[in-house]
């Protein structure tokens, strides 16, 4: 459904669709509540400012613990899959001197 005007008009037009919960940023934080309070039932509106997909400044690494958590809501196969990202089991930090 697209919202076609936004009003000051306390009453409600008839293409006005009210939502259960709005959503600023569909990052980590903002996709994960929406996906839990969807799954809850309710009509939910997430407002993003940047195209998709955006650059992560880490290097797109998934904690363990992040992934355990997109496995719980049973989306890390997909999420994987979609980036074709590889599984490591450790990692490390690189400064910008190399060190």
């Amino acid at each position: 459904m697209s919202l076609s005007r936004i009003s000051n008009e306390s009453q409600p037009h008839e293409d006005t669709k009210i939502f259960d919960v709005a959503i600023v940023g569909a990052g980590p934080a903002g996709s994960t509540t929406a996906y839990y309070a969807a799954t809850y039932g309710l009509d939910v509106l997430i407002l993003e400012k940047e195209k998709f997909p955006r650059n992560k400044v880490c290097g797109d690494a998934i904690t363990l613990r992040a992934q355990r958590h997109l496995e719980k809501m049973g989306v890390m196969k997909r999420a994987l899959q979609e980036v074709n990202a590889h599984e490591a089991a450790m990692g490390g930090l690189v400064s910008p001197s190399g060190i």
